[in-house]
């Protein structure tokens, strides 16, 4: 029987719902094991600049990291929008309390804490997204700020996902920029292996 491959779209509209419908609890069980998963990781472990999204809408919880990170002194650079140029900015982040509601209600550096760094400063970024695929294809939000983002970016790119997020295949565009990880909490993707 032959495998029915959903378009982006309809695959993006399925993983928000499913994501959307995980209970709280559950969804903070499932980020521990994740986070677990990301500080055991060789390449975080040994990177001294991390880029990591700050979490929203029932995305892997990353904020217990930041704070762990935060305090181990490692440089935590989280991503701002610069809506006029439509792009993301790697800000590099001193405290939690330097967020504020940004661009599509995500929290992101106030204005007066914004601190652009390169990305050639990056020793690991770590990404959301709303499907992967074992080859490091990714489904985002659609708006392609974060391929114009990792583009740039030459250290490993790690994707934070619950299981249901794993898809058997994902059609990329030409722009889309490939994960070298998915962790999710019951196993660590290598892809393209």
């Amino acid at each position: 029987m032959a495998v029915v491959y959903m378009s982006k779209e309809k695959t993006r509209k399925e993983k928000l719902s499913e994501r959307a419908s995980l209970p709280e609890d559950l969804r903070e069980t499932k980020s521990h094991e994740i986070r677990q998963k990301l500080s055991k990781l060789p390449e975080f472990i040994d990177a001294k600049s991390v880029f990591i999204y700050v979490s929203a809408n029932n995305e892997v919880d990353t904020e217990p990291i930041i704070m762990e990170m935060l305090k181990a002194g490692k440089r935590v650079l989280v991503p701002a929008i610069d809506a006029e140029k439509r792009e993301i900015i790697a800000s590099e982040l001193l405290d939690f309390e330097e967020l504020g509601r940004g661009m599509f209600g995500i929290m992101e550096p106030k204005k007066e804490f914004l601190r652009r760094t390169p990305t050639k400063k990056i020793d690991i970024a770590i990404i959301p997204g709303i499907a992967f695929d074992k080859n490091g294809n990714r489904i985002g939000y659609g708006h392609g700020y974060f391929d114009r983002f990792l583009k740039n970016v030459e250290s490993p790119i790690v994707a934070l996902a619950y299981d249901f997020q794993l898809v058997p295949r994902i059609t990329p565009d030409i722009y889309d920029i490939k994960v070298n990880k998915i962790l999710t909490e019951s196993k660590v993707v290598r892809c393209g292996k």
